[in-house]
């Protein structure tokens, strides 16, 4: 247990020291977003398990700055508060990400330390690596997105760990004959191959999802959002002000 909490924690550390490292000047071209979201209920989307049926509330911090090898690189502070009080349908989360265009590809990194239900408490916590690499695609009238994504999650204490696979193919529909304009509509086919599933717990978790944003302006930006998780439907309001 001491091993892996000690590695989360050092992914945590790594993470600002990267960030401290970044050159004054770069700074200037950094962007901070916070995004405030209601969900109906919170479902793990990776594992196909319910955590809470009761609605939360979202406050997700993020910074993202350029970086080496023309990277964007980011740092993100997630936390859900059950209204209800449910343990499981608290959670924090620390995400440190980069991404780097590679030719038509697009290649993404990512190693979080993921504080489910009580902060203090290390029994279901969880750091999760993954790598995804996609490649959009410009059909004029709509682009797609394919894209897979290998994932590790390493149990803190009792959580087990997982290895998995998720393919998923975002495809993104520009509403411009709508009157407000800025608004996009994502249908997101996804589905996630849990190769370390535990009895009771589904082997093969399909995840759609369907979302309706609305760039306001350069700084704000409205989502809607319907996700099924094996048949468990997740709905999702969600406001973003960049800085």
């Amino acid at each position: 247990m001491c091993s892996r909490v000690l590695f989360g924690l050092s992914l945590a550390i790594g993470a600002f020291i990267g960030l401290a490292a970044i050159p004054h000047a770069v700074w200037a071209g950094c962007e901070t977003t916070i995004t405030t979201s209601v969900n109906s209920r919170y479902v793990l989307q990776d594992l196909g398990i319910v955590a809470s049926r009761d609605p939360g509330l979202v406050t997700d911090l993020a910074l993202s700055c350029p970086g080496p090898l023309d990277g964007i690189y980011t740092i993100d502070w997630w936390k859900r508060t059950d209204l209800r009080g449910v343990l499981y349908g608290k959670e924090q989360d620390f995400t440190a990400t980069g991404a780097w265009k590679l030719g038509d590809y697009t290649l993404e990194a990512s190693a979080a330390y993921f504080a489910i239900g009580r902060f203090t408490a290390a029994d279901d916590h969880v750091v999760q690596l993954y790598a995804d690499l996609g490649r959009t695609f410009d059909l004029g009238w709509a682009s797609v997105t394919p894209a897979i994504r290998p994932i590790q999650l390493l149990g803190i204490d009792a959580f087990p760990a997982h290895t998995m696979l998720r393919a998923r193919a975002p495809i993104t529909f520009q509403l411009d004959a709508l009157p407000l304009a800025g608004v996009s509509f994502t249908i997101d086919p996804s589905v996630t191959r849990d190769f370390n599933a535990t009895p009771g717990q589904p082997r093969t978790i399909i995840r759609p999802t369907a979302s309706l944003d609305w760039t306001i302006d350069k700084q704000n930006s409205l989502s809607l959002v319907g996700k099924a998780v094996n048949r468990q439907k997740q709905f999702e309001v969600s406001w973003t002000h960049r800085f």
